[in-house]
């Protein structure tokens, strides 16, 4: 969803012609954003992993393909490395993952950092999945060098819900490489997340969240060391996501002549 849409909105600015296959359980607010730019859309009923490799047979044909797991994208991805070492070098950077292809483009980017010579260290660095589907998280707490499908994918989470993450094995390879952690949450814990982080005025998607929910579960477990440097990824915006929560919560009613009323209780 949130690749489609850049792909479509880039298509239309350079006047090519650009189809998007998407999964059929894909988000009303998703498809409309992806909609604007003029693509054509096709939504796909099937696995959504098996879906990736189908895209690779097609994408052999005579035109430009691009994918989650893509090198391009992960050139990318590296550059939030370059952009967060300008900032301040951070202890820990939590990373929300799915395909993979964010935490490759941001271990590449530091280690490149780290090869230049323009930084001392490479933080560590944390993949983090939603219990309902966490391939990479059950493989690598297995000790496991492969993942394997996730049967039932089932999370609020539905943007990092690949049940067999195609750049699964290369994230494996370097949380070992590295010495990173692989941590799944709670549905539970990553819409408390999603309420937290909307309190410091972001909106994000609940697969967004995840690496807040992650980040207190380590800190309980003391995995994260308190006054750590700590950078979580927030990977997209909460207008295109699904509503988690009941907005009538925070909602009062009111008729306009009792509007006075209705205020006083408040201050």
């Amino acid at each position: 969803g949130n690749m489609a849409a850049s792909v479509s909105a880039y298509g239309a600015r350079n006047d090519m012609e650009t189809i998007v296959l998407i999964p059929s359980d894909i988000s009303d607010k998703k498809i409309e954003q992806i909609s604007t730019y003029g693509p054509v859309l096709i939504k796909v009923t099937g696995d959504y992993g098996d879906l990736y490799y189908k895209s690779l047979e097609v994408g052999k044909d005579e035109i430009y393909f691009t994918n989650s797991n893509s090198p391009f994208r992960v050139e990318g991805y590296k550059t939030i490395a370059f952009e967060i070492y300008e900032e301040k070098m951070p202890d820990y950077v939590i990373i929300p993952t799915s395909s993979g292809g964010l935490f490759r483009g941001l271990t590449k980017g530091f280690v490149e950092l780290k090869r230049s010579g323009i930084i001392d260290y490479i933080p560590t660095f944390v993949s983090v999945q939603a219990e309902g589907c966490s391939p990479i998280c059950e493989a690598h707490g297995s000790g496991e060098e492969q993942i394997e499908r996730w049967s039932e994918p089932d999370t609020v989470a539905s943007a990092i819900s690949n049940p067999l993450p195609p750049g699964g094995n290369g994230v494996l390879k370097k949380l070992e490489k590295h010495g990173g952690i692989c941590e799944s949450v709670l549905d539970k814990d990553i819409i408390d997340a999603q309420n937290d982080i909307a309190r410091e005025g972001i909106f994000c998607q609940p697969s967004s969240a995840v690496g807040i929910a992650a980040l207190k579960n380590l800190r309980q477990k003391e995995r994260i060391e308190k006054g750590a440097d700590v950078v979580s990824i927030i990977t997209g915006s909460g207008l295109k996501g699904e509503m988690v929560f009941d907005k009538e919560q925070t909602i009062s009613h009111c008729d306009l002549e009792d509007l006075e009323t209705c205020l006083s209780k408040f201050f």
